[in-house]
């Protein structure tokens, strides 16, 4: 920690991170690290003891974890309803197919993968069945490109654009 705080520049932190990320990405790299181009090779510790292909320690992987999805895109005019995302919070996407949401027309199909999910998508031109579940919201078509949405919802909407188009 001595030496981190000896070469920190106060004035401006920002470049210390940046170069350091660099380092990382760079020249400290996994299974085949430079050692020889690193301009800190003197201070590394790693190095010293001979443990530089060993750092880091390889992490097992978890399973990729297999989700199909069933989106719906319902419109009332030149609104569209969306549903509040479970992750990442703040988000809004459309909402899935289920009792109140009647899949009617397919529009297409995507892949999507956050972390250790990977997604298969599949989007439908749909209607409500009922009344809006809760937490659902009508959204003007043209504030969408003004609120969060999901990356999810993004690619979605882009088959709908497809579909116009043809």
């Amino acid at each position: 920690q001595n030496v981190a705080d000896k070469l920190l520049d106060r004035k401006d932190p920002g470049a210390w991170n940046q170069a350091m990320m660099e380092l990382g990405a760079l020249v400290c790299v996994p299974r085949t690290p430079l050692c020889a181009a690193c301009p800190l090779n003197s201070l590394c510790v790693a190095r010293q003891q001979g443990k530089q292909l060993e750092i880091p320690a390889r992490k097992d992987r978890k399973p990729i974890r297999r989700v199909e999805r069933i989106l719906v895109v319902v419109k009332r005019g030149r609104a569209m309803l969306l549903q509040p995302s479970i992750l990442p919070k703040g988000f809004w996407e459309l909402p899935q197919a289920g009792p109140h949401i009647q899949a009617r027309a397919r529009l297409g199909q995507f892949r999507h993968a956050i972390l250790d999910s990977q997604y298969h998508c599949e989007v439908y031109e749909g209607s409500l069945a009922g009344r809006v579940p809760a937490g659902c919201r009508w959204w003007s078509e043209s504030d969408l490109h003004q609120i969060p949405l999901s990356t999810a919802s993004k690619k979605a909407l882009q088959c709908l654009e497809l579909t116009r188009d043809e």
